[in-house]
């Protein structure tokens, strides 16, 4: 009779361990989908900012451009030494900045950066319009800010 219970003690820890092991087993198995159903979140998520980024890069690559333009000119005479800047020359700088800013906005609220992190990463740029030289040096610092943002889009969304 010792035999028959020590047998079936051994039985009953084998059992024991066997169903430890088979909800060890269902665990990871739950964990393994919700794993992927995290990753299947984050691919949709993805998916749907796309649209949203790739406008976000155009806008950014079309405001390269336009500083790149705008950098050149008021950086060569007789523009540069200028002191006083024309309404017309004005309006067109204070537009410029105003597509930054719109940049800037748009990409912080799309993004989803806090006020905090946008200002580490990308501090907003004060435009400067004492002479051309100060138009020019301020729309160089755009054009590398806004540079970094597009790098910072491609690492997110390639």
């Amino acid at each position: 009779m010792s035999k028959t219970k020590g047998t079936s003690k051994s039985k009953e820890k084998r059992l024991k361990e066997k169903e430890k092991a088979d909800a060890e087993t269902q665990r990871s198995l739950a964990v393994a989908e919700m794993k992927k159903a995290h990753k299947l979140i984050e691919d949709t998520e993805k998916m749907r900012k796309r649209p949203v980024l790739q406008s976000i890069c155009m806008r950014i690559d079309l405001q390269l451009k336009t500083l790149e333009n705008r950098t050149e000119m008021f950086g060569k005479s007789p523009f540069g030494s200028q002191k006083v800047l024309d309404d017309r020359i004005m309006d067109d700088i204070t537009y410029v900045y105003q597509m930054y800013e719109s940049i800037l906005f748009d990409f912080q609220k799309n993004m989803k950066i806090g006020d905090e992190e946008m200002n580490r990463l990308f501090p907003k740029i004060e435009m400067k319009t004492e002479s051309g030289y100060h138009v020019s040096s301020s729309f160089a610092t755009l054009f590398r800010q806004l540079a970094h943002m597009r790098i910072y889009c491609m690492r997110l969304f390639p």
